[in-house]
Protein backbone atom coordinates (compact mmCIF):
# COMPACT_ATOMS: atom_id res chain seq x y z
CA UNK A 1 0.00 0.00 0.00
CA UNK A 2 1.03 3.62 -1.01
CA UNK A 3 1.94 6.04 2.60
CA UNK A 4 2.96 8.78 0.50
CA UNK A 5 1.50 10.10 -3.27
CA UNK A 6 2.29 8.58 -6.27
CA UNK A 7 2.84 10.61 -9.05
CA UNK A 8 0.45 9.44 -11.93
CA UNK A 9 1.63 12.05 -14.42
CA UNK A 10 4.41 15.05 -14.59
CA UNK A 11 4.07 18.15 -16.27
CA UNK A 12 2.00 18.19 -19.59
CA UNK A 13 3.84 20.52 -20.32
CA UNK A 14 5.99 19.37 -23.33
CA UNK A 15 2.49 17.16 -25.26
CA UNK A 16 -1.06 18.00 -25.74
CA UNK A 17 -1.87 14.36 -25.31
CA UNK A 18 -0.31 11.80 -22.70
CA UNK A 19 -0.89 8.72 -20.68
CA UNK A 20 0.81 8.21 -17.31
CA UNK A 21 2.37 4.97 -16.67
CA UNK A 22 0.40 2.14 -15.26
CA UNK A 23 0.63 2.05 -11.24
CA UNK A 24 -0.52 -0.87 -9.39
CA UNK A 25 -3.94 -0.09 -6.74
CA UNK A 26 -4.42 -1.65 -3.93
CA UNK A 27 -7.02 -4.13 -5.34
CA UNK A 28 -3.39 -5.75 -6.92
CA UNK A 29 -2.32 -6.03 -3.57
CA UNK A 30 -5.64 -7.93 -2.42
CA UNK A 31 -7.46 -4.55 -0.71
CA UNK A 32 -11.27 -4.07 -1.26
CA UNK A 33 -13.67 -1.50 -0.87
CA UNK A 34 -10.34 0.90 -1.11
CA UNK A 35 -10.94 5.11 -0.93
CA UNK A 36 -8.50 7.18 -3.37
CA UNK A 37 -8.07 10.64 -3.94
CA UNK A 38 -6.02 11.87 -6.64
CA UNK A 39 -5.13 15.60 -7.06
CA UNK A 40 -3.82 17.98 -9.66
CA UNK A 41 -2.36 21.26 -9.91
CA UNK A 42 -3.38 23.27 -13.33
CA UNK A 43 -2.30 26.26 -14.78
CA UNK A 44 -4.58 27.87 -17.58
CA UNK A 45 -5.18 24.43 -18.48
CA UNK A 46 -7.91 22.95 -21.15
CA UNK A 47 -8.59 19.31 -22.08
CA UNK A 48 -9.86 16.49 -20.65
CA UNK A 49 -8.38 14.65 -17.65
CA UNK A 50 -9.27 10.98 -17.04
CA UNK A 51 -8.74 8.61 -14.47
CA UNK A 52 -8.47 5.14 -15.96
CA UNK A 53 -8.16 2.08 -14.20
CA UNK A 54 -8.23 -2.04 -15.26
CA UNK A 55 -9.21 -5.66 -13.50
CA UNK A 56 -6.86 -7.46 -15.59
CA UNK A 57 -3.79 -8.63 -14.14
CA UNK A 58 -1.29 -7.57 -16.63
CA UNK A 59 -3.66 -4.86 -18.58
CA UNK A 60 -3.56 -4.59 -22.13
CA UNK A 61 -4.20 -1.68 -24.42
CA UNK A 62 -7.95 -2.25 -24.62
CA UNK A 63 -8.39 -3.43 -20.32
CA UNK A 64 -8.80 0.37 -20.06
CA UNK A 65 -12.04 1.83 -18.35
CA UNK A 66 -12.40 5.15 -17.66
CA UNK A 67 -13.23 5.65 -13.44
CA UNK A 68 -13.87 9.39 -14.01
CA UNK A 69 -13.26 12.15 -16.18
CA UNK A 70 -13.09 16.01 -15.62
CA UNK A 71 -13.13 18.63 -18.60
CA UNK A 72 -11.77 21.80 -18.26
CA UNK A 73 -12.76 24.65 -21.26
CA UNK A 74 -12.59 27.68 -19.72
CA UNK A 75 -9.09 28.95 -17.83
CA UNK A 76 -8.08 31.02 -15.37
CA UNK A 77 -5.14 33.02 -17.06
CA UNK A 78 -2.60 33.27 -15.09
CA UNK A 79 -3.80 31.57 -11.84
CA UNK A 80 -2.90 27.55 -10.97
CA UNK A 81 -5.53 25.85 -9.41
CA UNK A 82 -6.14 22.85 -7.66
CA UNK A 83 -8.52 20.22 -8.02
CA UNK A 84 -9.37 16.68 -6.32
CA UNK A 85 -11.46 13.69 -6.78
CA UNK A 86 -11.88 10.93 -3.71
CA UNK A 87 -14.05 7.84 -5.08
CA UNK A 88 -13.61 3.95 -4.17
CA UNK A 89 -12.75 1.37 -6.33
CA UNK A 90 -11.04 -2.40 -6.24
CA UNK A 91 -9.30 -1.95 -9.30
CA UNK A 92 -5.90 -3.61 -10.03
CA UNK A 93 -4.41 -0.98 -12.08
CA UNK A 94 -4.93 3.03 -12.15
CA UNK A 95 -3.48 5.84 -14.80
CA UNK A 96 -3.95 9.36 -15.75
CA UNK A 97 -4.55 10.22 -19.22
CA UNK A 98 -5.04 13.56 -20.70
CA UNK A 99 -6.71 14.07 -23.93
CA UNK A 100 -7.10 17.36 -26.35
CA UNK A 101 -8.02 15.83 -29.56
CA UNK A 102 -12.00 17.09 -29.28
CA UNK A 103 -10.47 20.73 -29.72
CA UNK A 104 -7.85 20.88 -32.99
CA UNK A 105 -7.50 24.86 -32.21
CA UNK A 106 -5.88 23.83 -28.94
CA UNK A 107 -2.23 23.82 -29.02
CA UNK A 108 0.88 23.56 -26.62
CA UNK A 109 0.90 27.60 -26.61
CA UNK A 110 -3.03 28.11 -25.67
CA UNK A 111 -4.05 24.96 -23.38
CA UNK A 112 -2.03 25.76 -20.83
CA UNK A 113 -0.60 22.78 -18.30
CA UNK A 114 -0.69 20.43 -15.32
CA UNK A 115 2.00 20.21 -13.85
CA UNK A 116 1.36 16.88 -11.85
CA UNK A 117 -1.30 14.69 -11.13
CA UNK A 118 -1.18 12.84 -7.69
CA UNK A 119 -2.66 9.88 -6.34
CA UNK A 120 -2.81 8.56 -2.41
CA UNK A 121 -4.28 5.37 -1.08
Amino acid sequence: MATVPLVLLNSSANSLNITGLPFKAPGYFGYTNNSMTTQWAMANFIGRLYLEGSLASTPGTNDWFTITMKEYSTPSPGTTRNDYITFGTNILWIRARIDRTYNSSLNLSNSGTISNILLNY
